[in-house]
């Protein structure tokens, strides 16, 4: 019994200094990309900036949709045990895929009439471009950064993760200083970086990275059982993925269309500022999720339950406190940071500021669903949610005059 225990303590130990160095590195990278986001902004003007931020969020969705769950599987896997570099090639080749197929889609075959019903005018080398910055951005990295994770070398993918913020906002502040800030050079910018950063990082973290000990028992690798296992864990979330894109998808395509990139870009000002309440929240869920799945994989629910209670506690405290001291200052915040033209965002940044309260309770629940392989649980419970949201999403920005009359309320309603 003392050693089960001398072994938690070590294990809670080891989070503690891995959720430290990630708070303190989240802290500098939220910081980071909060100034980068202001540039971005304010060098784009929030006619342009509600563009950027529409083709990112409809490009993210899509991107959820062709991942079909799989990337929570990879983490969750990965996580569990030591895995094969054949294992990780699969994987690999399945993410070229995915970047691939999209872009062959709405680059090529996609008849023009239809690339204008869903991008809403949008030209089609600037989705294309918008696809490739943030499938690189962010599935890509997300999986580098898990690959780190998976073997706890949380300083090294953090400390890679910090030094991108750095380049990124070096050329942001270097572009809008010269006046050359468009919508082509920040996609650009975002493809360049982290094609580069992908190929550092295979030098940085995968050669430290553990081998599988070759008196590991087990069979080896075996292309069947991962795709089975994959099967297995992802066929529930294929409803949950679909859902969810109509879901973000309608949220983005429905303020553009009634609303414009105007309302578009206050609506993603009120989201940027309120990432800051999420620090604590994206500093742990990966390190809580490696754990999580590693301990119902040795089938240790005392130390799931420990590790759940009091990670759900924390970090709902901390989202409140920094969310209850911010909001009312929402309007000066505006005001001095991005100037008078973006004062119109104030009211959506104070609803958006009480978001992220419920937000990490509902992350820390959806990783306890995924690191436990319930994906069918996970799946029904957020499906339903999703689906009232869309006709709710409708009736709060569709203007009065529609077939069904909305309340006109713009990002203020979203």
């Amino acid at each position: 019994m003392s050693e089960i225990s001398s072994n938690t303590g070590d294990g809670i130990k080891s989070i503690r200094s891995r959720f430290s160095f990630t708070l303190v590195i989240n802290t500098a990278k939220t910081g980071i990309t909060f100034l980068a986001g202001l540039l971005v902004a304010r060098g784009l003007g929030p006619e342009n900036y509600g563009t950027f931020a529409f083709l990112t969020g409809i490009c993210i969705t899509i991107r959820n949709l062709f991942d079909m769950g799989t990337s929570t599987a990879f983490f969750t896997f990965v996580s569990q045990k030591t895995r094969e570099k054949e294992y990780y090639s699969y994987y690999f080749v399945w993410l070229g895929i995915q970047v691939l197929l999209p872009v062959l889609v709405f680059g090529v075959l996609l008849p023009a009439s239809w690339l204008e019903m869903i991008w809403l005018g949008q030209p089609r080398f600037l989705i294309v471009l918008a696809y490739f910055a943030t499938f690189f951005r962010q599935q890509v990295w997300d999986t580098i950064v898990s690959v780190g994770e998976s073997s706890r070398l949380t300083h090294r993918s953090q400390g890679m993760t910090i030094i991108l913020d750095v380049v990124y906002i070096s050329v942001v502040a270097t572009l809008w200083l010269t006046g050359t800030l468009t919508l082509v050079a920040l996609f650009s910018l975002m493809v360049i970086e982290y094609v580069i950063a992908a190929a550092v990082a295979y030098f940085v973290i995968w050669n430290k990275k553990q081998e599988v000990d070759p008196c590991d028992p087990s069979d080896g690798f075996k292309a069947e059982d991962m795709f089975n296992k994959y099967r297995e864990y992802c066929l529930p979330l294929i409803v949950y993925t679909v859902a969810s894109f109509l879901y973000q998808f309608a949220d983005r395509w429905l303020l553009q269309d009634f609303s414009g990139s105007r309302e578009q870009g206050f609506f993603e000002i009120g989201y940027r500022f309120s990432i800051v309440s999420m620090i604590a929240t994206t500093s742990l869920l990966r390190i809580f999720w490696k754990e999580i799945a590693e301990a119902a994989e040795n089938q240790n629910t005392s130390r799931v339950h420990v590790l759940f209670q009091r990670s759900s506690h924390m970090l709902f405290a901390f989202s409140a406190c920094i969310s209850g001291a911010v909001i009312p200052w929402s309007g000066d915040i505006i005001s001095i940071f991005l100037g008078a033209e973006f004062i119109d965002a104030a009211p959506a940044l104070m609803i958006m500021l009480i978001y992220p309260l419920y937000q990490s309770l509902g992350q820390i629940c959806g990783v306890m669903y995924y690191a436990t392989g319930m994906t069918k649980e996970r799946t029904k419970i957020s499906v339903v949610f999703m689906f009232v949201s869309i006709p709710l999403a409708y009736i709060l920005v569709a203007p009065p005059g529609r077939w069904i009359p909305g309340f006109e309320l713009g990002a203020l309603g979203m």
